[in-house]
Order: C-alpha cells, then sequence, then structure tokens
C-alpha cells in the first residue's frame, strides 16, 4: 500500500507452489507508472481529473491499524476532504471505504471514477510462454434473486476494445484469469454506481 493516490501498489500471494518451485506470485501491479489499484479520479473537475490518484495523502494516523487498516485523507483545498481505508479482513479479502465531506456552503456534485483491480497480471508461471486465454472482464447481476454473469472484455482476443456496461443489479466486477479473480463489490454503493468499464491493456497481458 503507498499513500500515493492512498492505493494499491502491488498485492503478492506469499509462498506460492508450482512445479518450478515456491515464490511469490504477483497478482496486482502498476500497468504504468502511476497507475494502481484503487486509486480515484474526480471527472467533473477542471481538466477531467482532479489528480486525486497521482498526489500524496495524508495517513490518518488516528484510524490506521498495522498491519491490516491503511487510512489516508486528502484535502482539496476547497472545503472538500477525501478519506479512504485500505483493509486486510480476517477472510483474507480486501476491504475499503471511501469517504466525502463537504465543508463549503454549496451543494457538491461529485462524479468519481475508481479502479478496482488495476494492473491484474497474467498467471503465466516463469519460463512458459504468456497466456491470455483465460483472462477476461467479469461481472455480477443479481437479478430477481438470481446471479447472472457476464464477460466484459478479454485482452487475449483479436480485438480487445474498452467496453461499458450499465450498473443496474451488478453486485461486483472485475477481472478473471484460470485461478484466480480480483473483483470489486460495492458493499453499500449499488445506488450511487453509474457504470463499469473495462480497460484491456496489452503490455504485458494486464487489464485494467
Amino acid at each position: 500500500v503507498t499513500s500515493k493516490g492512498a492505493s494499491i501498489r502491488d498485492l503478492r500471494l506469499k509462498m506460492f507452489r508450482a512445479a518450478g518451485g515456491e515464490g511469490d506470485l504477483l497478482l496486482l501491479s502498476e500497468y504504468e507508472p502511476g497507475r494502481r489499484s484503487l486509486t480515484i479520479r474526480d471527472r467533473a473537475a477542471a481538466g477531467g481529473d482532479s489528480g486525486l490518484d497521482q498526489v500524496s495523502w495524508h495517513v490518518d494516523e488516528a484510524r490506521t491499524r498495522p498491519p491490516r487498516v491503511a487510512a489516508f485523507y486528502h484535502a482539496r483545498g476547497d472545503g472538500v476532504v477525501f478519506r479512504k481505508t485500505i483493509e486486510i479482513r480476517a477472510d483474507y479479502l480486501l476491504g475499503g471505504t471511501l469517504s466525502v465531506t463537504n465543508g463549503t456552503a454549496r451543494p457538491l456534485e461529485l462524479t468519481v471514477e475508481m479502479a478496482a483491480a488495476a494492473g491484474v497480471a497474467s498467471e503465466t508461471l516463469p519460463g512458459e510462454a504468456l497466456d491470455l486465454r483465460h483472462m477476461a472482464g467479469v461481472a455480477a447481476r443479481l437479478d430477481a434473486g438470481k446471479w447472472k454473469l457476464e464477460s466484459g472484455v478479454a485482452p487475449g482476443s483479436v480485438v480487445a476494445e474498452p467496453k461499458e456496461i450499465a450498473a443496474e443489479n451488478l453486485r461486483w466486477a472485475g477481472t478473471a484469469d484460470k485461478y484466480f479473480a480480483a473483483v470489486l463489490a460495492f458493499e453499500g454503493w449499488e445506488e450511487w454506481l453509474r457504470a463499469v468499464n473495462f480497460e484491456p491493456i496489452r503490455d504485458g497481458g494486464r487489464m485494467r
């Protein structure tokens, strides 16, 4: 975890055992300098990006609980304060919260874009040829009590273009490979969610 963008720099599975031996398996990484998981952007800001994903946030000492909870805040300068937590939960899932405090005298209209699982690394083992056949964007809807899975976009396909899916009844979305999936579940965010965008990244076979 890094204070730069209050985000995840990389995520590794420790002591992963494979035919070639045991070691760390990289699951998430920066897909280009400064592009990390759980960064946010204010799309309504001047120029379409307030730089919230690039600036260094302050560590919220009162709410940080090492080694499992990291809390951050960023004051925008006009009275608006963003707060974010990233937590390693007891069930080994990553949890997180995002809140905005409006300290101005006017109503605040805010459209935030969050990068969920940015830079998902292919599960190709060392020494093997890059295999993207199983990597794809996935999402799940709960409709009339039934789960419905949707496939987003696969960078291993002949044509890999960005894709947007509607947020109606959406419960989680992210990226899946052959054995692992990195998804963002919207706990209590459903009414605020507008859409999910999948962006294939051809560099190294990763996906945002």
